[in-house]
């Protein structure tokens, strides 16, 4: 979700010292993506309004998900938007 927020790779310096962050703050990866609140989040990383908004669709369900396959990490895909018909 980091990379995908800060338009980055996986293994960039920058989704990796995001995500220590995040970790130093927050404990681990289970509890950022579980239960620490939105508004905790935010008051934390008040930058990161895409990534809080990404933890929070996939709390919920709503996130669409590539699997990864022989070695590979899968990839979470951006939320698509609903588009108008007129």
């Amino acid at each position: 979700m980091i990379a995908l927020a800060k338009e980055s790779t996986l293994a960039s310096k920058k989704t990796w010292a995001l995500y220590y962050e995040f970790i130093e703050k927050f404990g681990n990866e289970l509890v950022i993506l579980f239960d620490v609140s939105e508004s905790d989040l935010l008051n934390a990383f008040p930058k990161e309004i895409l990534l809080v908004e990404l933890i929070m669709m996939g709390r919920k369900g709503k996130l669409k998900v590539k699997p990864g396959f022989d070695g590979e990490y899968g990839k979470v895909l951006m939320p698509e938007k609903q588009g108008r018909l007129f």
